[in-house]
């Protein structure tokens, strides 16, 4: 029991370490681009970008990522993540936000995963999150 604590305190010091050292540097104001209806709205909040416009790799997980989709996912000032998903074949995306990573990493739809797992390895690599990327093969 002991061990498990001790490495859930580890974690959760190894991530509040990387929030701390990427808060120094400042919030910025993020202006994105979202689809409502057929209305395009501009959304803003403060925080940094993890990354931008990074692109799904098909990794085996059944689910097919069209390559025009892009991810984009950011740190809030309020310590949420928001993630931005944009198909290049239209003039904005849609925002999710997700109060952790446990949460973005587990969010589900129709038992479909919100995110491939390269995307969910790349936000838990930027947070310092651990994070073991499951393969179907």
């Amino acid at each position: 029991m002991g061990a498990i604590v001790r490495d859930c305190l580890k974690k959760k010091l190894a991530e509040a370490r990387a929030i701390k050292v990427l808060a120094a540097n400042g919030f910025e104001m993020i202006v994105i681009d979202v689809e409502d209806g057929d209305r395009v709205l501009q959304k803003s909040f403060k925080g940094y970008w993890l990354f931008e416009d990074l692109k799904p790799e098909n990794d085996g997980d059944g689910v097919y990522w069209p390559g025009s989709v892009t991810f984009s996912v950011a740190r809030t000032a309020k310590g949420s993540l928001a993630v931005y998903v944009r198909d290049a074949r239209n003039d904005a995306g849609d925002l999710h936000v997700f109060s952790t990573f446990e949460a973005f990493r587990d969010h589900q739809s129709n038992n479909v995963p919100f995110a491939p797992q390269t995307i969910i390895s790349a936000v838990a690599a930027a947070l310092a999150v651990e994070h073991i990327e499951t393969l179907d093969i």
